[in-house]
């Protein structure tokens, strides 16, 4: 426990409101700031001081950024905003840049997002039943109907996994269209994250006493 940082070194000014979503990239180069102002904040990490210093700024999301994945090897984001957002964006951090835009129904709600290991597809959904698999420049390869997702996580190996509003975790495959509960909860799961090697998972329980 006294391993765990509870001093401040740093504070960050640049957002003005809300702070929704912060991630260091998987090299741990790079911090990603969203926010409900609409910004997306770059930062690159001094590897000597572990300070952290503005490099870029993306602006012209709406709704807000209310999830934000990093590619495996740290160069492109996915940004998605809230229940009311339809579509979500791609930058380019290298070149600092839009790769690309998805917006498949104006009722759609993409608010998730997981990398597959290739850096080049992804998986995307929302609360209203929208579940993409798709890639880099934009297309949704297949879709699966009718899945409220709660959240998304890729392992290593390429499976696929959701926490739903049914209040479990299942596996995907899109080239089959099968589906396999993993684990059911008795409250809803929020948001979950998985370890390195894909045998351990954390979940974040909603009204859990």
């Amino acid at each position: 426990r006294q391993a765990l940082p509870c001093v401040t070194v740093q504070t960050l000014t640049n957002h003005t409101d809300e702070v929704w979503f912060c991630k260091f990239s998987p090299d741990g180069t790079k911090l990603a700031t969203g926010s409900k102002d609409g910004n997306l904040f770059i930062y690159d990490v001094d590897m000597t001081t572990y300070k952290l210093k503005l490099r870029k700024h993306f602006d012209g999301h709406s709704f807000g950024i209310g999830f934000i994945a990093w590619c495996p090897f740290s160069r492109y984001i996915i940004a998605c905003g809230t229940d009311e957002c339809s579509e979500i964006w791609i930058w380019d951090i290298q070149r600092e840049e839009q790769r690309s835009r998805i917006h498949h129904t104006p009722d759609d709600s993409l608010t998730c997002a997981a990398w597959l290991p290739c850096g080049t597809r992804f998986v995307c959904g929302g609360s209203r039943g929208q579940f993409y698999y798709c890639d880099i420049d934009g297309n949704v390869i297949d879709n699966w109907e009718g899945v409220r997702l709660q959240c998304l996580n890729v392992t290593s190996d390429g499976v696929i996994l959701a926490a739903d509003a049914q209040k479990r975790i299942s596996s995907y495959k899109f080239d089959s269209l099968t589906d396999h509960q993993i684990i059911h909860e008795d409250h809803p799961i929020m948001s979950f994250t998985i370890s390195k090697d894909g045998r351990s998972a954390l979940l974040n329980i909603a009204t859990q006493v």
